[in-house]
């Protein structure tokens, strides 16, 4: 079965150890980033049909990737959320915006 995606780290061996021959290549750096954004979009398709904390996990693994890809720290990151979330709010209450009139 053909598949032409990122997947974790350990599923060449893992695929392996049940008996079985994964073909491979490590992404270049030049296809990184496109693919740690297919992956999230993957992911994101997952969390939608099975809202589960494994799904959410997959999800929050691949933005921990994109970080990285993108040369930012966990901590900036996290810094960085708590001060939009200060400025701008989270999403904690669900509001959505229907319309804005002049």
């Amino acid at each position: 079965m053909k598949y032409d995606k990122l997947v974790r780290d350990n599923i060449p061996e893992i695929i392996e150890e049940k008996g079985e021959t994964a073909k491979w290549h490590l992404a270049s750096k030049e296809e990184r980033l496109a693919r740690l954004i297919a992956k999230a979009h993957e992911e994101t398709d997952e969390l939608e049909t099975k809202p589960s904390i494994d799904e959410l996990a997959d999800l929050y693994e691949v933005v921990l990737a994109l970080a990285d890809e993108l040369g930012i720290d966990y901590n900036d990151l996290e810094h960085h959320r708590s001060l939009k979330a200060a400025d701008r709010g989270s999403f904690s209450k669900g509001i959505v915006l229907d319309e804005v009139t002049d």
